[in-house]
């Protein structure tokens, strides 16, 4: 063998016996510190345990699945952001822990706001055949609270937020306006090609000759009644309506056990550093 290669393979052997020598000496480093570190861990564990079950109270997660028609009302393809929007800025008076405006807001009592922790609103998507997501007309409502007493008083309080609102009153007022009118004028529409043709109402043709004439009418008749349905749906419109009610979760968020394992795992870690400067120190 060259004397080069017989070079890289001492580095080699080097390399490895030095990795092995960390290893060793690591080891013996644990083993030594063991009890420290041992009792490092538990204590922090042990902190753990009990600012779950004696201090920090419990928390229950819900969720609700809504629909809104603010963008109707706007005249916007923007789904359900607005609403989304609307719920989110909650989120602010919880993080500044003004349960007050809070309360105010959501037309309930201060105890009962004072039992939310987080809320959070999200455009909810399905996937098609071609494995793109499409948007959809609902969204997800989640809340976090600290009893699970108060369900169906945060439920109205999200309706009473949305229907207090004064730009969405004012908004949702113009849009059913309008809709009457168009509905109304629809409904004189129909009423006028019925007494044209004789028909005493949609649908009533009995010993009616069918001319061309009388077939458009008819189709005219068919196509507006169609249309006044549909006012009639949108006439319906809310801007915030539960499809599905939050649940009523009794069973408490069980999550001790994930942060016992981080608080155990980073104890670890930042009682070696420790018992690493002790070990110096004694040296």
């Amino acid at each position: 063998m060259s004397p080069r290669g017989n070079f890289k393979t001492n580095i080699k052997m080097t390399e490895e016996l030095n990795l092995r020598e960390l290893f060793e000496n690591f080891v013996k480093f644990i083993s030594r510190s063991i009890a420290f570190l041992l009792s490092f861990v538990g204590i922090s564990c042990i902190l753990v345990l009990l600012y779950f079950t004696l201090i920090r109270p419990p928390h229950y997660s819900s969720a609700a699945i809504c629909t809104s028609q603010i963008s109707e009302f706007e005249e916007k393809k923007e789904f359900q952001r607005p609403a989304v929007d609307l719920i989110n800025h909650l989120q602010f008076f919880i993080q500044s822990k003004d349960f007050n405006g809070l309360g105010d807001l959501l037309g309930i009592e201060t105890e009962v706001a004072n039992q939310l922790i987080k809320i959070e609103a999200v455009q909810l998507y399905q996937m098609d055949l071609n494995e793109q997501y499409i948007t959809l007309d609902k969204f997800t409502i989640n809340i976090v609270v600290t009893s699970s007493k108060f369900y169906r008083e945060i439920e109205d309080g999200f309706l009473y937020y949305f229907n207090n609102n004064k730009f969405l009153t004012d908004l949702s007022f113009l849009y059913s306006e309008g809709r009457k009118r168009i509905y109304n004028d629809v409904v004189e529409e129909i009423n006028a090609l019925q007494a044209q043709r004789g028909f005493k109402k949609t649908g009533d043709f009995i010993n009616t000759e069918i001319t061309a004439s009388a077939s458009t009418s008819i189709n005219e008749i068919f196509y507006l009644s169609s249309v006044r349905e549909r006012i009639n749906r949108e006439l319906k419109y809310k801007s915030l309506s539960y499809v599905q009610p939050f649940s009523k979760i009794s069973i408490p968020n069980n999550d001790i056990l994930v942060w016992t394992g981080l608080a155990a795992v980073l104890s670890f870690i930042f009682g070696l550093f420790v018992a690493l400067i002790r070990e110096i120190k004694i040296k």
